[in-house]
Formats: C-alpha cells, sequence, structure tokens
C-alpha cells in the first residue's frame, strides 16, 4: 500500500514489518522481508538482525541463526545482549547445553557480561542433561560476577540436583542461599520442588523459621496484570514510535522482560 501510494519504505518501515513476520512465528516471511530491504540498498540494523535471528532460533534452525549473525557482523554491526541471548536460546532447545555455555563466555570475552535470563537458559540446557556440576558451577558463576540469582535460578538447580543426588541437605543448603540472597517469595513451582525434595511438613518448618511465604494466587495475578498492562505500553510505544530500538529491544525477548517484571514487583512488595 505504501508503494501504491508513492511512499517508499525505509528501514524502519522494513524493521517493523521484518518484527512482525518474527513475533508471529514465520521466519521464512521474516528472511524474505529482510533480503528485499537489502536488494533496496538499505542497511539493515542490529535490530532488524536480531528478530530474524531470534524467529530462526524458536524454528530450530540454528545454522541459519548462526550464519545471520556472522552477516551482521561482516556488516559491520555488533551483537548485543538480544543477539546473544536468542543464540544461547536456539542452542538450549535443540539440547545444545556445551554450546549455550559457549555462546555465554563468548558474550564475556566481547566485553557483553551475560545477564540473569541468558544464564538461566544455560542452566535449564545443562539441567535437561542432568549435568548438576554445570548447573551448579553456572549458580556461583553468577554470584561471583555480581548477579542475582532469580526463582528460575535456584528452582533450576534445586530440581537438577535432586534428580542427580537425591541429597536432602544439598535442596536445603539451597533453598537457605536463595532465602539469604533476599529471595523470600518462592513460587509455587519452586515450593512443590521442595516439597518432594524435604517433604512438605518439613518443608512448612523451614519456611516458618526463614519467615518465608510462598507466593499466592493474588500475587500472581497482579503480575499477571501487570504483565498485560506493560505489554500493552510497550507495543504502544514501538507502533507509536518506530524508531526507538531500545523498546523493541526490551520487548522482543519475553524471558527477559518477565524476569525485569518480577523483579519490580517483588521490590514493590518488600
Amino acid at each position: 500500500q505504501m508503494v501504491l501510494k508513492g511512499i517508499t519504505p525505509n528501514s524502519v518501515s522494513y524493521c517493523t514489518v521484518i518484527h512482525a513476520c518474527a513475533k508471529g512465528g514465520k521466519p521464512d516471511e521474516a528472511l524474505e522481508w529482510f533480503k528485499k530491504m537489502k536488494e533496496e540498498g538499505l542497511s539493515g540494523s542490529v535490530v532488524a538482525y536480531n528478530s530474524v535471528i531470534d524467529a530462526l532460533g524458536k524454528a530450530g534452525r540454528y545454522t541459519e541463526a548462526v550464519a545471520m549473525m556472522q552477516q551482521l557482523k561482516d556488516d559491520g554491526l555488533v551483537p548485543d545482549r538480544v543477539t546473544y541471548g536468542s543464540i544461547i536460546n536456539a542452542c538450549a532447545k535443540r539440547g545444545q547445553a556445551a554450546e549455550a555455555q559457549r555462546w555465554l563466555q563468548e558474550m564475556e570475552k566481547q566485553g557483553l557480561p551475560p545477564d540473569v535470563v541468558c544464564y538461566n537458559i544455560t542452566m535449564k540446557a545443562f539441567g535437561l542433561c542432568l549435568d548438576r556440576p554445570k548447573v551448579l558451577g553456572l549458580l556461583q558463576r553468577m554470584e561471583e560476577v555480581k548477579l542475582r540469582p532469580d526463582v528460575m535460578s535456584y528452582t533450576t538447580a534445586i530440581t537438577t540436583s535432586f534428580k542427580v543426588v537425591a541429597s536432602t541437605e544439598e535442596a536445603e543448603s539451597l533453598f537457605r542461599r536463595f532465602v539469604a540472597a533476599g529471595r523470600n517469595r518462592p513460587d509455587q513451582f519452586l515450593a512443590e520442588v521442595m516439597k518432594r525434595a524435604v517433604g512438605e511438613d518439613y518443608f512448612k518448618k523451614l519456611c516458618e523459621e526463614l519467615n518465608v511465604r510462598i507466593a499466592d494466587d493474588q500475587d500472581r495475578k497482579a503480575i499477571r496484570i501487570a504483565q498485560r498492562r506493560a505489554l500493552s505500553e510497550g507495543r504502544h510505544r514501538m507502533d507509536s514510535a518506530p524508531k526507538t530500538a531500545g523498546w523493541r529491544r526490551t520487548f522482543c525477548t519475553k524471558a527477559r522482560f518477565e524476569h525485569a517484571l518480577v523483579m519490580s514487583f517483588e521490590k514493590k512488595k518488600k
């Protein structure tokens, strides 16, 4: 319609379409529009590349996602945390935990310290392989680099640990670390994991000792409402200000957004 009206699409127009195709789970269409943009002599932005890489990764097309990342570099652009996060997620979905960790280390070498979400994705990949040393090592690494592991980090650590060694002592020790780190509100999933690990009665006593309250339905409802409002605001901002790449980067990775949202919610509840 823009062309029919004599309006020449610019890179922002193409990026918006590419992002929409990627979010709609249509990697082939995202690639097609990306190629059209390049054919028009328009340079691809990191945001456009990230959208295509994310779509390819979610579709299990890891090799193509890595090739697209290399093309990004060849165009003189610098991968950001979203780029690496999408590649790490693609590895994890294919069960390639070691490859996910390699990309995590590559981020650090490039001066992009991985965030909690990137660590969580890698931990989960190793957890599915029941590689307890790697999972616990990544948890320790987060603490060493002054990151604050969240409920997902500890849930993965406790679940993997108990599946491998069935140690109630280690499960309790990890839970105490979770609370000592300022996490005094585990979600229902972590609570169920702990009940299986140490027993429901003992877990109840442990919560009373540590002054821990399990997130209830009211908490989850408040988070869901905040999620809907924030997502709605984010989409509005993206539509009304398509040149603001920051908003696209913030909302293109759902896991990273939800992590930030829950952290904000926890802070308000304290």
